[in-house]
């Protein structure tokens, strides 16, 4: 049996994987067999996908989302070349010793969005890691209300991603602010 993190393949494509690992479905364990994701008929390969491709097949629901979803409840809900936006909340989970929200969950969910923003530029088999991430909280961010986080890429170029990411509410109020540089990583 062995388990894989969907997320871990997709920043770090130099893993070695041979023929026989299988992606699991958040944190599932199965057996070994293959190299590709079976949803119903449908075999996806995400080494074989561009980033832009696995994110919309995320947020078609054909593929899972990263397992970090589970700790940090966001989920992508739309996405296009250069651009991707998530709906989060922070619940009872994820408050600091005086009761309100810890800044690492505005800090998670914005390393995510960047990140997933750069990842749309990508061609297949390539991957990121962020190396630098710079955030501004603006205003304390709520319990138990659902916020959107939206991320977009500033530039790309061969080596490097520079991307912005922003939570805000339903009515535009800004919580907080990022930007984030990613280290692109070729085969």
């Amino acid at each position: 049996m062995i388990t894989i993190s969907l997320i871990f393949v997709l920043i770090n494509p130099m893993l070695n994987l041979d023929e026989k690992t299988e992606f699991c479905l958040i944190g599932q364990q199965v057996p070994k067999r293959n190299s590709q994701i079976n949803i119903g008929m449908n075999k996806m390969n995400p080494k074989e996908m561009t980033g832009l491709q696995l994110l919309k097949a995320m947020c078609a629901g054909k593929i899972p989302p990263a397992s970090i979803s589970e700790t940090i409840p966001m989920q992508p809900f739309e996405v296009s070349k250069g651009k991707i936006s998530f709906k989060a909340k922070a619940d009872h989970r994820h408050l600091n010793p005086l009761g309100g929200v810890h800044g690492g969950f505005a800090a998670t969910v914005l390393d995510s969005v960047t990140g997933c923003a750069v990842h749309t530029m990508l061609e297949a088999g390539v991957g990121y890691g962020t190396i630098d991430l710079n955030i501004k909280m603006c205003r304390p961010i709520p319990r138990d209300k659902e916020l959107l986080a939206i991320g977009s890429v500033i530039n790309i170029s061969k080596n490097l991603g520079i991307s912005e990411g922003k939570i805000v509410d339903e009515d535009g109020k800004l919580y907080a602010h990022a930007t984030a540089t990613c280290m692109i990583i070729r085969p």
